[in-house]
């Protein structure tokens, strides 16, 4: 890992903070609206060792006491239990600064199975779910005891390689997978109304797209030319659901379609979540399915990311570089000229082929009131109420 941007913090009075960074970085300030820089106790923080991190430097471990069985914050409600796999209890915070919330008791519950959330709302055994498959829209919308709230999309889905090993250390194999896939067929058919094409590996809304990157269009490459169609391991992901991949084994298929028909050969490798994303990770898949939701409004969080994640040879130290110097640049204007430089560079290589900016639903039932949906995917409940 490379030298923290984090220096020190001091107080000068008790309404001032003043956080000093080890280099320049015009990304720090929206980066602070990140839900990790919400304020904690202090007091809580000490007593119950929020600082014993586990793991690795490229993997640690943050299952501290205070995360886990003692989060004590400002928010507007308290912790009370967390059954892991199962449910998390939080009770009304009467001490709250914007007064105490409308709901007594939530219960964040854990489904996996998007036919069960489903069925537990329509049971009213729950009062509502995120992550609502494409498939289920329609029906919802003819539900007169549920209401649909619409995000807009600030993620990215994406097929990416690890461009260090066979085929894909071939740029011609690259370019022929982004060829191969008929994006605009699988946005219709297995995404949720609403969702873009994505052109790059970051939202169109943010500063720093590119409108002249290149582009890839649907065109069968490797099947009409004397190339050796080669055999490609493709990984998906089981037990998960994403706004980019609502039903990540629907996307697999749709892709691995599209690829057979242009002349290859596909090896699926089904993998559980969290031995997925530790495979991806270290390397050991050769390509595969992922994303990332914006969490605050900036190029560097979705290309700082992908950088960090996606196995991509020499290239990735150029990379690195080029966005380390436009996380530095502090003007605007100049500054969204770098990430233009660095998605045309990106576009260019292929470390990946960018399928759909997606946006996030999430289904209540009516009784729910005050809901107002975030493209963030944040849930504040401060607000809401249950009608009678």
């Amino acid at each position: 890992m490379g030298e923290s941007l984090y220096k020190s913090c001091s107080a000068p009075d008790d309404h001032t903070a003043v956080i000093e960074l080890s280099r320049p970085s015009a990304s720090f300030i929206s980066a602070l609206s990140m839900t990790p820089f919400s304020i904690a106790s202090p007091a809580a923080l000490e007593k119950y060792d929020a600082d014993a991190i586990g793991g690795s430097a490229d993997q640690p471990d943050f299952n501290s006491p205070f995360g886990a069985q003692h989060p004590v914050g400002t928010g507007p409600y308290t912790f009370v239990s967390w059954d892991h796999g199962d449910r998390i209890t939080l009770q009304a915070n009467p001490s709250y600064w914007g007064g105490r919330p409308k709901i007594e008791k939530l219960v964040l519950r854990v489904l996996k199975d998007p036919t069960a959330k489903l069925q537990g709302l329509q049971a009213g055994g729950i009062d509502g779910f995120s992550a609502v498959p494409a498939s289920m829209l329609g029906g919802l919308r003819g539900d007169s005891k549920v209401e649909l709230y619409e995000g807009k999309p600030f993620d990215i889905g994406h097929v990416s390689f690890n461009s260090s090993v066979k085929p894909f250390d071939d740029p011609k194999i690259r370019q022929a997978v982004a060829h191969a896939l008929n994006r605009p067929a699988l946005r219709q058919a297995k995404l949720p109304p609403g969702t873009e094409d994505a052109t790059q590996f970051i939202p169109s809304s943010l500063a720093g797209h590119a409108a002249d990157a290149t582009t890839y269009a649907y065109d069968q490459l490797i099947k009409e030319s004397k190339t050796p169609r080669p055999t490609i391991e493709f990984w998906y992901p089981t037990g998960i659901s994403r706004p980019y991949m609502p039903n990540p084994q629907d996307i697999f298929q749709s892709i691995q379609a599209d690829l057979q028909a242009a002349g290859f050969t596909v090896q699926p490798k089904a993998k559980q979540w969290s031995e997925y994303v530790s495979g991806l990770l270290s390397g050991k898949a050769p390509m595969f399915m992922f994303g990332l939701i914006g969490t605050y409004p900036d190029a560097s969080y979705f290309l700082n990311l992908y950088a960090q994640q996606i196995t991509m040879g020499d290239f990735k130290d150029e990379l690195k570089k080029l966005l380390a110097e436009a996380d530095a640049t502090v003007d605007p204007q100049a500054r969204a000229s770098a990430y233009e430089k660095i998605n045309r560079k990106m576009m260019t290589f292929l470390p990946g082929v960018p399928y759909g900016n997606v946006p996030s639903y999430v289904a209540l039932s009516t009784r729910v009131r005050g809901y107002v949906p975030s493209p963030l995917d944040h849930f504040d409940f401060a607000s809401v109420e249950l009608a009678s």
